[in-house]
């Protein structure tokens, strides 16, 4: 009976019977092609003079872009030396000594104190470059969508992975510092992203037989999606006769046989992960005709590996076998390790390599990345990711992009490579050295002059003993006079001070120690201001770096993240999200805020939010209160603002609770609609009542119009007239309780017919 990988229909331990063994986690990656494409040179449809023929053009390619790199070692030895303070050199004399009474000068060479002025520099600005990129453990950078269809969730998720994969996956902080040294002393810091297939490996011990289907494995296997069930033992146990019976007689259908399985579990999961690595100098051979690195139509990757580690990348090890053993330090032309050994760089002493183990082999894989029409049929170039030795092709693949990125510290308009800061100021520091030395030799001449010695009157023996307390003897008194050298001008110190402080121009001023102390007692508008102006330099660096490096670095992540379908962080129960859902164009963008920058703007937010709460028209609402209150709090480097702040937009009440206050409101209508039913009657009602007040007034009027009609006298017209005065007056307070009745039943103000309101 046999298994697939990850198949969880068969599995099934119980805790007991499982043994954890004691092994750590084990992580390995494999290289794998850009987009995963098919292998030309497996597929058996690609031609083999084809193959020769790419290959050619590969060897051709990489002579080129070598000859072009040797033109530029002697420049990268020369700038790592300046940075280690091993250059300019400048001899210093030591006087002789006497040794057993014979006379012997001794000539030791040795270096003067090298300032160091360019190690200064780069270790000023580095900090303030780390401090703007890697600051903020949550974000380097920020996606911003340029497509109106992806929202905020996406990309959300989007800034959420990309920062995981940079930060926390690949170690961003050490990544960039590397670059970034590489970068300020040589004028150039290489980077690459790539998609590998990173394998996590554990193992389990199932001692004694078990039923299929348990939970432990279950899980296990969740975990370990890839792990192979057929290493493990197996048996199967068929249900009785009497068991089948019972089965069918209650279910309906027969039971199937039950599985065991024991022994040892090798678990597995292999995972494609974005990886970004710094690339060595030595290590690339880039088009020569190229400005920009992403122009470049070839470019080639050189790594050491041993003939095993290439076998577990997959390539042919019968092909393997005819890579030639690298028995030279030929990469040390490029690198550090001789000129932190023996001050120097070197491509001619022997590496002694063992051939005992033949898997342990060292080789060099190249990686090349090249633009041919050699195997296209329609004669068009395409993008191939190749990877051979020096005489054979290991692998042919289509690409999409090359995945290198090449940072400068400042951009040269037509130049591939970047202004370094030994190009700036390496002049600076070797007239400070030369300085140096030329004061160090001053003052030996003072402490240690030359003498003036009458011919004859001394024994030369006794002039060149120079121990403490010692006796010279004169056949002539005042015959030996000191010779001292000149003291170094004033002018030539004066010129030196200013080379000094035209260098420190270049050093990183972000909260500086002189720039604090030039500041005491003044405003701190005026601070803000000159720490701004201090920084500028540092920006500069910056913005060069974001838009070289950082930028293109994220873009190609964003690019790997959609092109192979990876998983997007999201929270905890939500609805996952892949790269196909993602857009092809991107946007980024780096902020190169300093800690200063961010201090000055959350100074600028706190006045608004001080303004707005003496403002009787409030302009902002709880949203975006608390948009002020995180930036301000993540720009002080709090991680996990929701523990003080709640935000309103996600603060969204529970489904009791929208529920509840739906049938609130439907009862609070339903009592409005009664409400109001009862008020028309009332008001009908208190209509019928003024009808009636009318009429009784008509009535009243009338039959007191008789009275004194009937009377003839005035004394009865005036008592007519006076009763019905005082008629009228009652009848309008009753009409005016009515009326104020009516008021109140419907809110607004109404008049009794005949008597205005």
């Amino acid at each position: 009976m046999s298994n697939k990988k990850g198949s969880r229909e068969h599995l099934g331990v119980s805790d007991d019977q499982v043994y954890v063994a004691d092994k750590p986690l084990e992580e390995t990656r494999s290289s794998k092609g850009e987009t995963g494409s098919v292998d030309l040179m497996k597929d058996n449809k690609t031609p083999s003079e084809m193959l020769y023929k790419l290959y050619n053009h590969v060897l051709h390619n990489l002579n080129n872009a070598n000859f072009h790199k040797e033109e530029r070692v002697k420049y990268y030895q020369e700038a790592w030396q300046y940075y280690l303070c091993q250059r300019p050199l400048y001899n210093v004399t030591n006087l002789a000594t006497v040794q057993n009474k014979d006379v012997e000068t001794v000539e030791t060479e040795s270096n003067a104190p090298v300032a160091p002025i360019i190690r200064d520099i780069n270790e000023s600005v580095m900090p303030s470059l780390l401090n703007v990129f890697c600051e903020n453990e949550n974000k380097a950078v920020v996606y911003r969508a340029t497509n109106k269809f992806v929202t905020t969730r996406v990309a959300d998720a989007v800034n959420n992975t990309i920062n995981e994969i940079f930060l926390r996956q690949n170690d961003g902080y050490k990544l960039l510092q590397d670059a970034f040294l590489d970068a300020l002393v040589t004028g150039n810091g290489f980077s690459k992203q790539s998609i590998q297939e990173v394998r996590h490996e554990d193992e389990i011990e199932i001692i004694d037989w078990m039923e299929i289907n348990n939970p432990v494995l279950l899980e296990a296997l969740e975990e370990y999606p890839d792990t192979d069930l057929s290493v493990l033992e197996m048996k199967e146990e068929k249900p009785t006769e009497e068991e089948q019976e019972l089965a069918m007689e209650l279910m309906g259908e027969e039971l199937q046989p039950v599985v065991y399985v024991k022994g040892l579990l090798p678990l597995l999961r292999v995972e494609d992960r974005v990886v970004i690595e710094r690339v060595p100098f030595g290590e690339l051979y880039v088009d020569p005709d190229v400005y920009e690195i992403e122009d470049a139509r070839y470019i080639t990757q050189r790594h050491r590996m041993t003939v095993g580690e290439a076998c577990d990348m997959g390539f042919d090890p019968t092909i393997l076998e005819s890579a030639s053993t690298i028995d030279t330090l030929g990469e040390t032309t490029t690198s550090n390790k001789k000129i932190l050994t023996q001050h120097q760089h070197t491509n001619e002493d022997d590496n002694i390599v063992s051939t005992i183990d033949p898997i342990e082999r060292p080789i060099y894989v190249y990686e090349t990345y090249m633009y041919s029409s050699a195997l296209n049929n329609e004669g068009k170039s395409v993008l191939y990711q190749i990877f051979h030795t020096e005489n054979e092709l290991l692998s042919v693949c289509e690409a999409d992009c090359i995945p290198y990125c090449n940072g400068k510290p400042e951009n040269i308009t037509g130049s591939f490579w970047g202004h370094s800061m030994h190009d700036k100021y390496r002049h600076i520091q070797d007239h400070v050295t030369r300085a140096n030395k030329i004061e160090i030799e001053a003052a030996i001449g003072q402490v240690f002059p030359r003498y003036e010695v009458v011919k004859g009157s001394v024994e030369l023996r006794e002039m060149l003993n120079w121990k403490p307390s010692g006796v010279v003897q004169t056949q002539l008194p005042g015959s030996i006079n000191p010779i001292y050298s000149g003291d170094v001008p004033a002018t030539f110190k004066e010129v030196t001070q200013r080379l000094i402080e035209d260098a420190s121009k270049g050093e990183g001023k972000a909260a500086g120690l002189g720039l604090e102390n030039s500041l005491n007692n003044v405003a701190a508008s005026t601070v803000a201001f000159a720490v701004q102006n201090a920084e500028l330099k540092d920006k500069t660096i910056a913005k060069s770096f974001a838009n070289t490096l950082i930028k293109p670095m994220f873009e190609q992540i964003y690019k790997l993240i959609r092109d192979n379908d990876l998983p997007l962080k999201v929270g905890e129960g939500e609805e996952p999200i892949t790269g196909k859902q993602l857009p092809k164009r991107c946007e980024f963008h780096v902020d190169i805020n300093t800690a200063n920058d961010d201090a000055r703007i959350s100074g600028q937010l706190m006045n608004v939010l001080a303004n707005e709460a003496d403002r009787k028209d409030t302009l902002m609402d709880a949203q975006q209160r608390y948009n002020v209150y995180e930036h301000m709090l993540n720009s002080s480097g709090v991680v996990g603002v929701d523990k003080y702040l709640t935000n309103p937009e996600t603060n969204q009440p529970s489904e009791e609770e929208v529920l509840k206050q739906e049938l609130t409101e439907a009862y609070n209508a339903q009592m409005a609609a009664i409400a109001k039913e009862k008020g028309i009657a009332d008001l009908n009602l208190t209509a019928i009542k003024i009808t009636e007040v009318e009429n009784n007034i008509k009535v009243a009027n009338s039959e007191l119009a008789i009275k004194a009609v009937e009377s003839g006298s005035k004394e009865a017209e005036a008592a007519v007239e006076g009763a019905y005065k005082a008629t009228e007056l009652e009848l309008r307070k009753d009409a005016a309780k009515l009326d104020a009745q009516m008021t109140y039943d419907t809110g607004q103000q109404q008049s009794v017919a005949g008597f205005p309101s």
